[in-house]
């Protein structure tokens, strides 16, 4: 009888600490809960934590977004030297997309003593405040000038001294409006040495659907001329890697002149995945070849429905071998090159797929799974 009153007697104790903490946490306002979250963060060297607590802040829909705002930007104050948690909480005022609080992120962008690092997350922030004119509903006049404001910001932070500040803003510049401009923005970059070859070479790529047919010829040029500084090296590669990604494209493609498209694709011709020495290392990439084969047919102006006859009919030319037929067969039109190849055909590209010998392995995938789904695919 004793031991049980004891234990009714603690369950009682502890059910009133319980209930005094709930009490607590209760009268804890969502800006005192992130504040103390942030100031453990500190303590520990760890944001870890923070995340849980920086979400269930944002998506509070009873706390306004001023007061989200301010909540945040009180947190950077505490901790805008430190590079880490400032840095942090920039990135958390992004997703607010503040837009009634453009200027005070341009006038800690433009303090002195603003870290580097929260510079560039402040040009994030503020490039998200950018709304494009597809985006939802018409546009306001309030809209258009803020649009106006982050641009000429952008513009004036990508010849910034700070060469991450100034990536950060050519890229954002780039996304945000295509076009000449974007393409002068990132050739200034990239001279002031603010962008690597692959920053270099992938954002001027997306600006070739929005340029007019001369500039085109002297961005493709230009991004040619870096590809082929060391032939068969890691620009070659890198540069046939991006191309293939966007040109499989028939939208993307269908905007290039045919002046350009013939560049392009001598390119790739010389740069085929697997067969040059500059891809020798790491086994074969099949989804490099893929995408390459794929653009090199739209350059051609292969469209949707035409596409599997002619991968098709490449693959039955005399260079093709099983690292090939497997490659293209594991991609979306393999089914239908399954369907459309004829007997003898299938027999064709089943040899080739038997006398590949089973080497490398692409990442998450073994180089005979691949092999035996088309194998799959083809033996019907």
């Amino acid at each position: 009888m004793t031991f049980n009153m004891r234990n009714i007697a603690l369950a009682i104790v502890l059910s009133g600490l319980s209930q005094a903490l709930a009490a607590q946490d209760l009268l804890a306002s969502p800006a005192e809960t992130y504040l103390g979250s942030v100031n453990e963060a500190a303590k520990s060297q760890s944001i870890g934590d923070l995340d849980i607590a920086t979400r269930a802040l944002i998506e509070n829909q009873r706390v306004s977004t001023q007061a989200k705002f301010d909540t945040l930007w009180k947190a950077y104050q505490m901790y805008r030297t430190v590079p880490t948690l400032a840095a942090y909480t920039v990135s958390a005022i992004g997703f607010l997309k503040p837009v009634d609080q453009l200027q005070a992120l341009k006038d800690e962008f433009t303090r002195k003593d603003t870290p580097s690092k929260n510079r560039v997350q402040l040009v994030q922030a503020i490039a998200g405040i950018y709304r494009a004119p597809s985006a939802g509903p018409a546009l306001t006049d309030a809209d258009q000038i803020r649009n106006s404001d982050v641009l000429l910001f952008l513009q004036h932070a990508a010849a910034d001294q700070d060469s991450d500040v100034a990536r950060a803003a050519v890229l954002a510049y780039s996304r945000a409006v295509p076009g000449p401009r974007a393409a002068a923005l990132i050739h200034q970059a990239n001279q002031q040495g603010a962008l690597g070859a692959e920053h270099f070479m992938r954002e001027s790529i997306i600006q070739i659907p929005a340029l007019p047919a001369a500039d085109q010829d002297a961005t493709i040029d230009s991004i040619l001329v870096l590809g082929g500084l060391r032939a068969n090296g890691p620009e070659a590669v890198t540069l046939t890697r991006l191309l293939g990604a966007y040109l499989k494209s028939e939208k993307f493609t269908e905007s290039i002149g045919a002046g350009s498209r013939q560049k392009l694709d001598a390119f790739l011709l010389a740069q085929e995945p697997g067969r040059t020495p500059g891809w020798a290392s790491g086994g074969f990439p099949y989804v490099d070849y893929n995408n390459w084969l794929e653009a090199r047919g739209r350059l051609a102006g292969v469209s949707d429905s035409a596409m599997p006859d002619f991968m098709l009919g490449q693959l039955l030319g005399s260079s093709s071998g099983g690292e090939q037929v497997a490659a293209v067969m594991a991609a979306q039109f393999g089914p239908t090159i399954a369907s459309k190849a004829t007997e003898p055909q299938r027999k064709q590209l089943l040899q080739r797929l038997s006398n590949t010998g089973q080497v490398s392995l692409l990442p998450g995938v073994g180089q005979h799974d691949l092999h035996a789904r088309a194998v799959q695919m083809l033996a019907r």
